[in-house]
């Protein structure tokens, strides 16, 4: 955990987005690289490059800028909560993002035992 993060015990969350010529093609390593530089166009085989795909990508890019810049992802229309390990907060990314509380806990309870 880096210095900035641990001091103000905000983390980045996961991407959700659901785009219908990409229904079956599930996630994939660097999936989310397009969307974190605002790049959607540069891989729309992959993003589909549309407006939902470039709203998303200028939130997710913005949230990184800020969180390397402040430390805090937050931005204007889009509050980020601070990190609590009892409701482990969650960023989903989508066409409304949202924050949600433990949004896998199933999954993360089965995996950490």
């Amino acid at each position: 955990m880096s210095d900035v993060e641990s001091r103000n015990r905000r983390t980045l969350g996961r991407r959700d987005l659901l785009l219908p010529m990409l229904e079956d093609a599930g996630a994939w390593h660097t999936a989310e690289l397009a969307f974190c530089f605002d790049n959607t166009a540069r891989c729309a085989q992959g993003t589909g490059n549309g407006p939902r795909a470039q709203a998303l990508a200028r939130k997710m890019a913005t949230a990184w800028a800020s969180f390397a810049r402040t430390g805090n992802p937050s931005q204007p229309g889009l509050p980020w909560a601070s990190f609590d390990p009892d409701r482990s907060p969650t960023m989903v990314f989508d066409d409304d993002c949202r924050m949600v509380d433990d949004p896998e806990a199933e999954a993360r309870k089965i995996l950490l035992g």
